[in-house]
């Protein structure tokens, strides 16, 4: 429900924070994203690359009944949590993918995105973004998967 609505899911997810710090570097008195951070990110995205679609789908048609009724008595009225996993994958496989360096601007404390498109990106898809441009693939092959072994449409199905 997070991810489906854009929302960070690191309060549930804190287990699987990546080790290490954010990093940025400079270069001509300018402050950019620190591609080496992104190897923070390889664990956590190999794993779920190595997700087996089909019986991820299996296991997820089992479970459906119960995810169904928790999420009828937690989520949205009218909504199924189909509809939200549909949502959530959508989320993340619009995650643009970046190859070249990307500068950041600092404002008080806080470094943000100098690139508008990329700063208002929602909470959930900038988590993804920050996995840098090798683990989003790894991410969207598998979302996409996923989608399709699942049997959940894309947006434009709807």
């Amino acid at each position: 429900e997070n991810v489906a609505n854009g929302q960070s899911p690191r309060k549930l997810l804190g287990f699987m924070a990546p080790e290490g710090r954010f990093t940025v570097f400079e270069r001509e008195g300018k402050e950019y994203l620190d591609p080496k951070g992104y190897a923070r990110y390889d664990r956590i995205a190999l794993a779920f690359a190595s997700l087996d679609e089909e019986r991820t789908a299996a296991l997820f048609q089992k479970l459906s009944p119960w995810l169904n009724q928790a999420y009828a008595e937690m989520g949205r009225p009218g909504r199924s949590f189909d509809q939200a996993l549909a949502d959530a994958i959508q989320q993340l496989v619009d995650v643009p993918l970046v190859e070249e360096d990307i500068p950041l601007k600092r404002e008080e404390v806080n470094l943000k995105f100098e690139d508008e498109a990329l700063e208002e990106m929602n909470q959930a898809q900038k988590h993804l973004f920050r996995m840098g441009p090798a683990n989003i693939r790894r991410v969207r092959s598998k979302l996409e998967a996923l989608r399709g072994a699942l049997g959940l449409p894309r947006p434009s199905e709807r």
